[in-house]
């Protein structure tokens, strides 16, 4: 019996792909760069490496990069002193659900971190504990805050020329 395992999925074009990971039903995920099984541990070096990658489900061929993604961002959560995502920040994202649209707060999250990333390019600093993160998060709020008023225009206006919702 062939194993789907063995050969990348005929239906994806992988020039446009730089990475494919296969997740079989027994939840390994197969990588078929290494051509290897490889561990939740193993994709903070695999993004760094290679940004393109695409995780498909092995059975439906289905694209799960995103659920994948996120299991295991939520893996890093356990067991450490410091978590990305504090209990603050999750109780705050989850109470934004009825104010902000996704979109809109993920694209802000986003852009928020590739900023970030750029200034520290940008100065030489090395990733790790650049800045205390509470100096950091001040500095934000203060230019945030100086800019309240146009930023809230901004919205406004934004708000004002989105079509009407429609009648369900």
């Amino acid at each position: 019996m062939h194993d789907v395992m063995d050969s990348p999925p005929q239906n994806l074009v992988l020039g446009k792909t730089e990475r494919v990971i296969k997740k079989a039903t027994n939840r390994r995920l197969y990588d078929y760069r290494r051509c290897s099984y490889i561990k939740f541990t193993d994709f903070p070096s695999i993004v760094r490496e290679t940004p393109e990658v695409l995780v498909i489900e092995r059975t439906s061929n289905r694209d799960i990069t995103h659920n994948v993604f996120h299991q295991v961002v939520s893996s890093f959560e356990f067991d450490v002193p410091t978590p990305a995502f504090t209990q603050g920040f999750l109780k705050q994202l989850l109470s934004l659900e009825q104010w902000v649209p996704r979109g809109l707060l993920a694209t802000f999250l986003e852009q928020a971190i590739w900023y970030y990333i750029g200034q520290l390019e940008y100065s030489g600093r090395p990733l790790v504990h650049p800045i205390d993160p509470a100096v950091l998060a001040e500095h934000y709020l203060k230019r945030w805050s100086a800019r309240e008023g146009e930023i809230i225009g901004f919205l406004e206006d934004s708000d004002a020329q989105a079509p009407a919702p429609e009648a369900g």
